[in-house]
Formats: structure tokens, sequence, C-alpha cells
């Protein structure tokens, strides 16, 4: 179950963040969740996906189920599972989300060349003279 929970989790923190409803079918039947450990839960999506997402767990009570929540923010940066697998939410589903469909903003550049990286990148070359 945790890799699916993964799976979506990436596919939601790649689009527009979201809400995860563990213990509901598809059809809205809440079925509720077992026994559970939110800390569990929280740290096993932490230590699963690249880089590393951070979430909100919390459980909401109906009747005698229990359903837990898990809400994602949007990421500014492209997020993976640690298998290297990309996923983006496409209506009601998460789809495989290729290199060639991710495109980088200038601030994505930016990001990627701090003035430290550039500098280490000068003096490298700077010292193979």
């Amino acid at each position: 179950m945790m890799t699916l929970v993964i799976k979506e989790v990436v596919a939601l923190a790649n689009t527009q963040g979201g809400y995860l409803f563990l213990g509901v079918e598809d059809n809205g039947k809440i079925t509720g969740c077992g026994k559970h450990d939110n800390q569990t839960i929280m740290e096993s999506i932490y230590d699963r996906s690249r880089p590393s997402i951070y979430i909100e767990v919390f459980d909401v009570t109906f009747g005698d189920e229990v359903v837990i929540v898990v809400k994602v923010e949007k990421g500014n940066v492209v997020h993976s599972t640690t298998a290297g697998e990309i996923y983006k939410r496409l209506g009601k589903n998460s789809k495989p989300y290729y290199p060639e469909n991710i495109s980088f903003s200038i601030h994505d550049i930016k990001e990627l060349i701090t003035p430290q990286r550039l500098l280490k990148k000068v003096l490298a070359k700077i010292l193979t003279y």
C-alpha cells in the first residue's frame, strides 16, 4: 500500500498539491483504516521521495471508521520516488511524467547555478590551466 501512497503524493506535489484520503474507496465508500501510526506514514513518504516531501497527516473519524488524511503542498521542484519514478496528476489519476515533459523555468536554472557552484566551476577551470 505504501508504494501507491508514495506515487500519489509525488503526483500531487508535482501538480497543484491536494489531499489524499486513505480509507475512502474510489466510489466514496468509507472503509476506514486499521491500526496505523501517522509519524510512520510521514517518515515513509519523506524517506521514499526525492527531494524529500514534507506532508501533514491527520485522522478524521466517521462513526466507527478512521480516515487518514494526507495533506500535500505543491512542490517548487520536480519530485520523484526513490526509484526515480516521476508522476503528475491528470484529473483523478496519476500518470508517469517523463523527462521530455519537464520544462525548466529561469528560476529553476538560477537554482541549479548558484554563485557558489559557478565560482567552483570557474576555479576548477583556472586550476587546470
